[in-house]
């Protein structure tokens, strides 16, 4: 890229003057420096990395070259005293390579970020080599944060040797392997994030006796063992500890009332029994303990926690009342004590919590009539679920104060008399469920009008499965470009028949193709309010091109989504797109067994007919250039306006080949007539300013 010569250069002689010194001197110091005791194995160390590099998408590695000095390589920092390297930052860059054993010999560095890229094992010497030993050479090391690769194999036990190691981050890799021991010598360690692996094992006893320590997350392997009783009284300073998703055993450490600073606690999906203890000083805990085997009553000190955002409890064996104190934790979003022993009714004082969205009290032994105040918290917008315990009386009336309420289910219970013609206000309901009560009479024209929706029929042939495979893919997946699930339902609906459901987050306007193509019914002015500006068109492929990339490479395994299309791309109201339903999607490569052990099963046809890729229908598996076959369909309609279906298509005519043939004349008389029309005003506009 060409630079603009500085104005200076013309008006300002003398500037320029002192600009011609500075870049002569500065170039002489520079070379001189270069020649410092030590440069030139830096240098050399830089260049073996460089080798190693099979991929640069971004073109970063290019400039790494003899004809740039390496002060400027991109990357790469440098101390003003030595010109030896003090980092190097290649974060995010997509590179896929391995990790050259060389980099051990940069010896003044302070920190190495890697993270979210593609480095994976290597080749040396005849031996598999990973996160190479010979890190533990670099005393200075500081930072190591490999997050986000496709690292495997063992933590070198040589990283013992980092005296100065602030910070070890290794998350969502292929590694494996016990915690070495040598870990435990790092005194100044603060932060251990090691999640998303597949490491076993037990902790090693003594990495719990740094009282510098900050956070550790283990979450996600297969770690066993318990938890030291001792653990929150040698970890004072700890602020975050996550170790869902392991195997570990016991009770919850009653030293936990000590840890006052801590904000976030999770041990999701183990094998912990007992009771909690004690919580009055842990007055910054943002945490939960569901699906575990924990017992006894949820403790009267819960209304201590006054920060608590989300408190999850479910799937445990807790027993006992919901403790009135539960009122105490007005900012609460989320609560969920689905799946207990709880007993008795929900207590009013729960009203209190008047920033709670999300509730669920599903699967307990609560009776007794709802109160009242808890159906006038209108907070409540996503979700509301007391099935399946002993409610008994009418559904009151008030009701109709969730007027933000996405999602009802009161079904299991003891409800009777009428449905509350009051549930009409509810205009954002898209779930209702009232099945197995003593309700009677008919369902209110007040319902008429909302927005109920029963899902992505178990009759359909091959439904069960499809919904199988969408929740193991959603299961895998997090990003702002996918659509965002919120539950997943089983139940029956009005007419007794079995239904499964995936909740998405309710999306303003709808789905691309209802803003792409009109129907024949609806009016003009309709037409006109779903105009899409080219900007938004460009943006909206954007969006889907960013969902397509993590789905294909920043997944754990690479997912092909299989059907993509204007309706499965909904619209948020900013008009941000999200990419949704993966019904038929498919991993690449599985790190966990589905229900079936062949990826490419036979539900039918790959996809939609027109934007699927010719080679599926002659049986070829899924694949991502397919994934991208069909994006480039949906270009292609977004800026023609004509759906690959449309009658033009036909006797060897396709919608690619059309714009294709376009492409030699300018393309510009195949383009959408709406985005002509916006083009001929934003002209007219141009002359009127100008005039």
């Amino acid at each position: 890229m060409a630079f603009p010569t500085p104005h200076f250069f013309s008006t300002k002689p003398i500037l320029s003057l002192y600009f011609f010194t500075f870049l002569v001197l500065g170039s002489a110091l520079i070379s001189s420096a270069s020649k410092l005791p030590g440069n030139e194995t830096d240098i050399i160390s830089l260049l073996e990395f460089k080798k190693m590099i099979k991929d640069d998408p971004f073109g970063v590695m290019a400039s790494w070259n003899e004809t740039i000095h390496f002060c400027g390589w991109p990357g790469v920092l440098f101390g003003r005293r030595h010109l030896r390297v003090m980092s190097l930052n290649l974060r995010s860059l997509k590179l896929v390579g391995s990790l050259t054993p060389h980099i051990g010999n940069l010896s003044f560095l302070k920190a190495l970020d890697l993270q979210n890229n593609s480095f994976s094992d290597f080749s040396y010497n005849n031996l598999t080599c990973n996160i190479p030993s010979d890190l533990g050479t670099l005393n200075n090391l500081q930072v190591i944060s490999f997050i986000h690769n496709n690292l495997v194999g063992k933590i070198p036990h040589s990283l013992g040797n980092l005296s100065l190691l602030n910070s070890f981050a290794v998350s969502i890799n292929n590694l494996f392997g016990e915690i070495p021991d040598s870990l435990c010598k790092l005194s100044k360690l603060q932060y251990l994030l090691v999640s998303q692996n597949n490491l076993s094992g037990i902790i090693p006893p003594s990495l719990f006796n740094h009282s510098s320590m900050l956070a550790i997350n283990l979450a996600g392997n297969h770690i066993r063992g318990t938890l030291h009783p001792n653990l929150f009284v040698t970890l004072p300073h700890l602020l975050y500890f996550s170790i869902y998703e392991n195997n570990f055993v016991g009770s919850i450490p009653v030293t936990l009332s000590n840890a006052t600073q801590m904000q976030m606690f999770s041990v999701t999906d183990n094998k912990m029994t007992g009771k909690v203890q004690t919580l009055e000083s842990c007055k910054n805990y943002k945490g939960s303990w569901p699906e575990n085997k924990i017992d006894g009553e949820i403790p009267l000190e819960i209304g201590y926690l006054s920060n608590l955002r989300v408190l999850g409890l479910f799937g445990n064996n807790f027993f006992g009342k919901i403790p009135s104190s539960i009122g105490n934790l007005t900012l609460l979003l989320h609560l969920s004590f689905g799946g207990n022993y709880l007993h008795d009714t929900i207590p009013a004082s729960l009203g209190k919590c008047q920033n709670l969205e999300f509730l669920d009290l599903s699967r307990n032994n609560l009776s007794g009539h709802i109160p009242k105040e808890v159906l006038e918290l209108s907070s409540l917008s996503l979700f509301l679920d007391l099935s399946d315990n002993n409610f008994i009386g009418s559904i009151p009336k008030e009701v109709q104060f969730l007027t933000n309420l996405g999602i009802l289910d009161l079904s299991y219970n003891s409800f009777s008399g009428t449905i509350p013609p009051e549930l009409g206000s509810c205009v954002y309901l898209e779930i209702l469920n009232l099945t197995n009560n003593n309700l009677e009479g008919p369902i209110p024209s007040t319902l008429e009008n909302l927005r109920f929706k029963v899902l992505i029929d178990l009759l359909r042939h091959g439904a069960s499965r499809i919904f199988v495979a969408e929740c193991e893919i959603l299961k895998n997946t997090k990003h702002r470009k996918l659509v965002k699930v919120l539950t997943a339902c089983s139940g029956f609906d009005l007419q007794k028949n079995d239904f499964k459901a995936l909740v998405y987050e309710y999306m303003d306007n709808g789905n691309l193709e209802n803003w792409l193509h009109f129907s024949s019914q609806e009016t003009f002015e309709i037409e006109e309010n779903r105009m899409l500006s080219f900007s938004q068109r460009l943006n909206i492929l954007i969006d889907v091109a960013n969902a397509l990339d993590y789905l294909h490479n920043n997944c754990e395994s690479a997912i092909i989504h299989c059907d993509l299309k204007p309706s499965n791309v909904l619209l948020d109201k900013n008009m941000t797109a999200h990419v949704s339903d993966f019904g038929l999607a498919r991993f690449v490569q599985q790190r966990i067994q589905s229900s079936s052990s062949d990826n490419h099963s036979s539900i039918g046809v790959q996809g939609t007919v027109g934007y699927a890729p010719p080679e599926y229908g002659m049986g070829s598996k899924p694949s991502k250039a397919g994934d991208v076959y069909s994006f480039g369909i949906l270009i292609l309609e977004m800026l023609t306006g004509k759906r690959p279906t449309h009658e033009l298509f036909q006797d060897g005519l396709n919608l690619h080949s059309y714009a294709k043939a376009a492409l030699a004349y300018g393309g510009v008389e195949i383009a959408d007539p709406k985005l002509l029309h916006e083009r001929d005003e934003q002209t007219q506009m141009r002359k009127k300013r100008k005039s």
